[in-house]
């Protein structure tokens, strides 16, 4: 079985001396939207199609600042060193709220995915782990209009079933397979994460823009 969410460009690991690659960095980001997609219709008009909006927006500015020189920028950490020394920020900011939002996705797999690990029984509504996640990440940059947006449009999400169905193409499947994929996205995240956060926080940028 296809599953819509197996990554053709899964995250990679940052080097040793903790860079992380601009291009398959950004190319594996890109295919977050597609999990943001599934969640349903909804997205059309809720706070999601934010969410959604600022991922895609915030890729394709890092993803023009690479453009502009892909010998320089060839690593986030040099684009980001390269601004900090300079008037620009665009990339800077992008990437912040780029892991924002990244970080929002991570804590939604990670707690989906949670439940088999402990060997729980599933819970078939998304919303309790989708309010979780947004306040492990994105509620605190986020207005009290947008927040009640969000909110609201995570009270009618679809069911973990469903959404696992839309994952796997619109197929029946075996939850353990899409888990599978889910985790190995989770795993692969987690590492560029933490760096981008240390990146940040030695740069004591980390609660700016």
């Amino acid at each position: 079985m296809a599953y819509v969410f197996k990554a053709k460009h899964p995250f990679i690991p940052p080097t040793e001396d903790k860079q992380i690659e601009t291009l398959p960095f950004l190319e594996a980001s890109r295919e977050i939207l597609i999990l943001i997609d599934y969640l349903g219709p909804s997205f059309l008009k809720s706070a999601f199609h934010r969410t959604r909006a600022d991922i895609d927006g915030n890729i394709t500015t890092l993803q023009n600042k690479y453009n502009s020189n892909p010998d320089l920028y060839q690593t986030l950490n040099s684009m980001i060193s390269d601004e900090l020394h300079s008037s620009q920020t665009s990339a800077t900011v992008a990437l912040l709220w780029l892991k924002r939002g990244l970080e929002f996705i991570f804590h939604f797999c990670e707690k989906l995915i949670a439940e088999s690990v402990d060997h729980k029984p599933h819970t078939q509504s998304l919303c309790d782990i989708t309010l979780k996640s947004y306040e492990l990440s994105l509620k605190r940059f986020h207005s009290f209009i947008v927040r009640g947006l969000f909110y609201l449009v995570a009270h009618i999400l679809p069911s973990r079933k469903d959404f696992f169905k839309l994952l796997a193409g619109g197929q029946d499947c075996k939850e353990e397979e899409v888990e599978k994929e889910l985790r190995m996205f989770v795993e692969g995240l987690d590492p560029n994460l933490k760096i981008i956060n240390e990146l940040y926080i030695n740069m004591g940028k980390n609660e700016d823009c």
